[in-house]
């Protein structure tokens, strides 16, 4: 397929088969993300490929836990079903073969450092784009060798009891969760903005 067939092709794929995912497809995905472009060549992506059975249930439950800590919390009655309504989404990632958590690392900026404004969100956009760009390619590269993904950044929800399961340590943060493996839907493409939108040109 040419680059623009797979750009406009590929969706976010939310039903799996239970068909395996071979290392070799894994490898090809990892080597896309390695290539991507990262601010300064930091390169502070890693991805944990998880194929357990047992982990990837802990990995939902904990979602879980943390989606029913937050009810308690939320104000008002709407608010409430618009979280379940969401939160019912954060967890189908255990029923693909395969997931993959994208981490990132923070490292502190130039102008952050210049300007003093450490532990900012803007602080850390960098990395934040480099690991975006890297899930990007393996969103993209999956879907031409006709595997589904999703980029799910709901389950982040759980962070840190995630982070804990997992064993990633600071600085080290979750940046996403892919889920992967044989699509078993085809949804219609999204409805799409017009171009004339999100594209302006300044004279």
């Amino acid at each position: 397929m040419e680059l623009a067939e797979i750009i406009k092709s590929r969706r976010s794929i939310r039903k799996f088969t239970d068909a395996d995912v071979p290392d070799e497809i894994i490898q090809k995905l990892a080597e896309a993300a390695r290539w991507a472009p990262s601010p300064t060549n930091r390169q502070g992506t890693e991805i944990i490929v998880i194929r357990n059975r047992d982990l990837k249930d802990k990995m939902a439950e904990v979602v879980k836990q943390s989606i029913n800590e937050l009810e308690t919390k939320v104000p008002n009655e709407d608010a409430l079903q618009t979280l379940r309504d969401y939160g019912n989404y954060f967890t189908f990632f255990k029923e693909a073969p395969v997931v993959l958590v994208i981490t990132y690392r923070p490292k502190q900026s130039i102008t952050g450092i210049l300007t003093g404004s450490s532990g900012k969100p803007r602080d850390y956009i960098a990395d934040i784009s480099g690991t975006a760009a890297a899930i990007q390619n393996i969103l993209l590269t999956a879907h031409s060798l006709g595997y589904g993904t999703c980029w799910m950044t709901g389950p982040l929800i759980a962070e840190e009891p995630l982070a804990d399961l997992l064993e990633i340590r600071p600085p080290r943060r979750l940046a996403a969760i892919v889920p992967l493996g044989i699509p078993a839907e085809q949804p219609e493409a999204p409805k799409r903005k017009d171009i004339d939108s999100i594209f302006r040109v300044v004279e």
